[in-house]
């Protein structure tokens, strides 16, 4: 018998579909406002975007049409869009190492969006042989973005054996060091990785990532995770210009497009403990596809980029929370300025901000609750912690690689560019 079962819930999406995707206005951002009032138009720069856009667009469906030529001509086309951006009037006066970020970050995206769309090109034929209970939790992953689970009680008193130790020792991290995020990974193989190999066998949370991708998925990554009400790592971005933590912050989505999550929750949640959150539908939600890739990149760059930067904060996007390196990055154009963790910039009581509250989904309720989802796509949040702590386990999956896969990646290190 199966130590996890999938939950069947309905959600009404109706809102969502009617909004596209936030994208935050940093030229009237009471954090930036003051930074770009000099500036020049920014339309041209955004018909630009527009225009790149318009090609990535259809790049996708002839991707999963197998159509190839006419994909890779969309493609070139794509990759010349933005290696004209890449040398904008606008972008002659950024001094490094913004400019090089920001250059790295379109670089960046090119090459994503060419990989993502090659792996809708590789999917095979979706198979019609699957249960009742897949198809259940892969209708719901492509409609909501996330499908919701419950642990037996078996599986969290193996569980709690094999992670006690660590809860405990997190715990006491806690009271030394209140402000940061704890977590503990634990590598394939270990004796965690084999508890939750054996919860997920014969479960149809694997079957239904196979349908979802068209391919094999693999159990990659597994991390425990202890939250706490002395945090503060997401608060108060904007304090120094009067600006109140967002009643958004930390909504996000995550990096890579060929991943999944799951949640495990191991002690009793409720909304004052920050637990996991989504918005139902917002996987499927209308966007820039090319800044909401760029964006993720960008966080990426200016984090290598301006590893020098120091900051006193604990506030976790040290680049955008420090009012001496917000004023570097907003050299940066306000369209081509952004962060995969937009919510922290959603200001109270604005109409983004209203619904996101309105349409979030909270997952809460008694150890052993969990949740498979989309977190490239979808805009989620958790560890929010206002009172008391929040303890789960992360599980990740990602493509399957065979030995001689491995092999030749790590070869391609080696060869010369």
């Amino acid at each position: 018998m199966s130590q996890i079962r999938y939950k069947i819930q309905e959600f009404d999406t109706s809102d969502i579909e009617t909004k596209t995707y936030p994208v935050v206005d940093y030229a009237k951002h009471p954090g930036f406002a003051h930074l770009y009032a000099e500036r020049k138009d920014s339309s041209e720069l955004i018909a630009a975007i527009a225009e790149i856009d318009e090609v990535i667009s259809p790049l996708f469906n002839l991707a999963k049409a197998g159509r190839r030529g006419e994909m890779n001509d969309g493609l070139e086309k794509f990759n010349g869009l933005v290696d004209r951006l890449s040398h904008h009037p606008s972008l002659s006066d950024i001094q490094e190492p913004v400019i090089r970020s920001v250059r790295e970050a379109l670089s960046a995206t090119q090459s994503k969006l060419r990989a993502e769309a090659n792996f809708l090109l590789k999917l095979p034929s979706a198979s019609t042989s699957i249960s009742s209970d897949v198809a259940s939790v892969l209708g719901a992953l492509q409609r909501y973005g996330f499908s919701l689970f419950r642990l037996s009680k078996a599986a969290l008193t193996d569980l709690d054996d094999v992670l006690r130790l660590d809860i405990d020792d997190l715990r006491r991290q806690s009271e030394i060091t209140p402000n940061g995020r704890l977590f503990r990974k634990y590598a394939i193989g270990s004796p965690e990785h084999r508890v939750i190999s054996t919860i997920l066998s014969g479960s149809v949370v694997e079957a239904a990532l196979h349908a979802y991708y068209g391919r094999k998925m693999c159990l990659d990554s597994i991390m425990l995770e202890y939250s706490h009400d002395a945090s503060d790592w997401y608060k108060e971005c904007y304090a120094d210009v009067g600006v109140p933590t967002s009643p958004a912050a930390y909504f996000h989505v995550d990096h890579e497009y060929d991943r999944h999550k799951m949640s495990f929750l191991l002690a009793d949640t409720q909304i004052e403990h920050g637990p996991f959150s989504y918005i139902p539908g917002s996987n499927t939600m209308d966007r820039s596809r090319f800044r909401f890739v760029y964006f993720k990149e960008l966080d990426l760059t200016l984090m290598n980029n301006a590893r020098d930067w120091s900051s006193e904060r604990s506030y976790y996007r040290k680049c955008f929370g420090d009012p001496a390196l917000r004023k570097e990055i907003a050299k940066i154009p306000a369209p081509l300025l952004g962060h995969s963790h937009f919510g922290d910039d959603l200001l109270d009581g604005s109409a983004e901000t209203e619904w996101l509250l309105r349409n979030e989904f909270h997952v809460t309720g008694e150890a052993g609750e969990a949740v498979l989802f989309d977190g490239h796509n979808g805009i989620h949040r958790g560890g929010l912690v206002s009172k008391g702590e929040r303890i789960v386990v992360h599980l990740g999956w990602g493509q399957y690689r065979s030995f001689a896969q491995k092999v030749a990646a790590k070869l391609r290190n080696f060869l010369p560019a």
